[in-house]
């Protein structure tokens, strides 16, 4: 019966992180490196700030990068939790 529950306890915090997690697409308007912020504007054209962790995954054109790599203009898929980045995977902006 503990057993049971354990397992049951471990399942629901496994779907309730998985499903806590959101995923923001698009241009980067802002990067602040001292703070750790990302601005981006959304599709639909609203500006939201992310923190991003120390520890995010940050990636730029499929390769490791730093937030200071990171440039307006760019596209962007952040995954995020409470607005706070685990992942950045960047695309270098087409040259105009």
């Amino acid at each position: 019966m503990l057993r049971k529950a354990v397992v049951s306890l471990v399942v629901l915090a496994l779907v309730t992180g998985i499903a806590s997690a959101a995923t923001l697409e698009g241009t980067i308007k802002k990067v602040d490196g001292d703070k750790s912020t990302l601005v981006v504007t959304d599709k639909d054209k609203k500006d939201v700030t992310v923190t991003v962790n120390k520890d995010a995954k940050i990636t730029l054109d499929g390769k490791a990068a730093k937030l200071a790599d990171l440039k307006e203009g760019q596209s962007v898929k952040v995954t995020h939790e409470d607005n706070k980045a685990s992942a950045v995977d960047a695309k270098a902006a087409a040259d105009k």
